[in-house]
């Protein structure tokens, strides 16, 4: 009996060396580069961190430019607001009429600010409305367009 013992625990030793022999192989291989391979080829581990750090530095490239971009529109719409207010205060101070369709007409007053050279045809415009003499009724200029016509043709 003590020689199907020690045959069994021999047997079981080898088995334990093949595997632990197999797992290193493996690891090796894993690990290190194909053998007879050229110079600069990876070894699967190489190729497995070298896609994991890419993807990983997309990722972080991806959130810093939403980030940035997030923060851009933010500052711009800002600005366009502080430019809004801006106009609309200035606007008042110069004139009260014109300072009044700035604030009831959003629409004109974004016109001014992105074309500024349509500030003189609106000034124009409120003058003939101011006199009364001979300003067009609903809205309709003389020469048979409408103000806003008339501020788009300063453009």
């Amino acid at each position: 009996m003590t020689t199907v013992l020690t045959r069994g625990r021999d047997l079981y030793h080898r088995t334990k060396l093949r595997i632990k022999q197999e797992i290193a192989e493996k690891i090796r291989v894993f690990v290190s580069a194909p053998e007879g391979s050229p110079a600069g080829t990876l070894s699967p581990l190489a190729e497995l961190t070298e896609v994991i750090a890419h993807r990983f530095s997309h990722q972080l490239v991806m959130q810093a430019r939403a980030q940035l971009t997030g923060a851009a529109g933010t500052v711009i719409r800002q600005e366009k607001a502080l430019q809004q207010d801006m106009f609309v205060d200035a606007a008042s101070a110069q004139s009260p009429l014109l300072g009044m369709i700035a604030s009831a007409f959003p629409s004109v007053t974004k016109r001014v600010l992105k074309n500024p050279s349509a500030l003189p045809a609106l000034m124009n415009l409120l003058g003939q409305m101011g006199t009364g003499a001979g300003s067009p009724s609903q809205g309709s200029s003389g020469n048979g367009g409408t103000v806003a016509d008339r501020i788009r043709n300063t453009q």
